[in-house]
């Protein structure tokens, strides 16, 4: 790799450098002994996307949502006791009310978390640069030729994210502050991120960003009151409940299907997803990368790692675009581990 950036960063020593090298080829041995689950593109009629396309046709119709909802969800077989089976209504609603203009903001946060990944790192070699950008158009062009994914409230918070950690990275807290919160609002899934991104700015006592977190959070918890409430008030005696709870410890199995639903993972050899895997946990040891990306990757991977069932492998929407940055990075760590282990002491 050449071009490197100087880096004010302490140099790994060999020995910590051989350690951690053997822990990510641990990391890749694990990855290849787990079972493949082939990922399938969300197809029209089925799943989530079905129930959000009749969903938007009725609220079109000038049907109000949550009534709708609730038939759709009994009609179709979903679970309906738990309210966190009844989406808010962004982008749903978004979408029914204004299809043009939601189409235009889901293409150009698209656009921009694609310009963003180049502005991200003008500084870095051109391998982890391209390594970054071709990852990102893999899913971003996934998201964006597919009409579809507009509906899913995952794929938004996915770009919001990405955009708040590029925010972050060009130092612009509060903007990266407002972002975060927008994909919060967008799924609550972001809230791993959104955590993290909040205690970093307690810890480094940056009170006007940790006060515009504090207001998104508010914002958020006020605005899923009122879908509880609007939840509630649709609920009968014999609603079905989920089978088993979101806490499933699924461990690395889940995380390889979150971090291969979607981009280039259909088109590489099955051990793709493995090797992804490392490239992605290397991002941690390079000084290069974002720390609120680094911190992004340890937050979802810790979350997803207890929470969620099988299905839910396309919460990896939410993840994709920011893990994809993280891979160019990645590439940058491995090759500082490798160049630290076989220099001399």
């Amino acid at each position: 790799m050449t071009g490197a950036p100087a880096s004010r960063t302490r140099p790994i020593s060999p020995t910590a450098a051989r350690l951690s090298l053997a822990l990510l080829v641990l990391l890749l041995l694990a990855g290849l002994r787990v079972p493949v689950h082939q990922q399938r593109v969300i197809k029209e009629g089925e799943g989530d996307v079905g129930l959000f396309t009749a969903v938007v046709d009725r609220v079109r119709q000038g049907e109000p949502y949550y009534p709708v909802m609730g038939s759709e969800l009994r009609q179709r077989g979903y679970p309906t006791a738990s309210v966190f089976n009844w989406r808010t209504p962004f982008p749903i609603v978004a979408v029914a009310r204004h299809p043009r203009a939601t189409a235009i903001v889901f293409y150009a946060i698209g656009a921009l978390t694609l310009i963003g990944t180049v502005i991200l790192m003008p500084r870095e070699p051109p391998e982890v640069l391209l390594v970054a950008l071709l990852a990102q158009v893999g899913v971003t062009v996934s998201l964006l030729k597919e009409p579809r994914y507009a509906l899913m409230a995952e794929a938004w918070a996915g770009f919001l994210i990405t955009l708040s950690v590029v925010a972050y990275g060009r130092a612009r807290p509060l903007t990266g502050a407002v972002l975060g919160s927008l994909a919060l609002v967008a799924r609550e899934l972001a809230a791993p991120y959104c955590a993290a991104c909040g205690l970093m700015a307690l810890r480094a006592r940056r009170w006007r960003e940790a006060a515009l977190w504090c207001a998104g959070g508010i914002l958020y918890l006020a605005y899923l009151a009122m879908h509880v409430w609007n939840v509630s008030a649709q609920l009968g005696a014999h609603e079905v409940p989920h089978r088993q709870g979101w806490i499933q410890f699924g461990g690395l199995p889940f995380l390889l299907r979150i971090i291969s639903f979607i981009g280039w993972y259909d088109a590489l050899p099955v051990w793709g997803r493995a090797v992804g895997c490392v490239v992605l946990a290397a991002c941690l040891w390079n000084p290069a990368a974002p720390k609120h990306l680094r911190a992004a990757v340890v937050a979802f991977a810790a979350f997803f790692a207890v929470v969620g069932q099988p299905f839910n492998q396309y919460w990896g929407l939410v993840t994709a675009p920011a893990f994809a940055v993280a891979t160019g990075y990645g590439v940058g760590g491995l090759w500082r581990l490798v160049t630290a282990a076989v220099r001399r002491p």
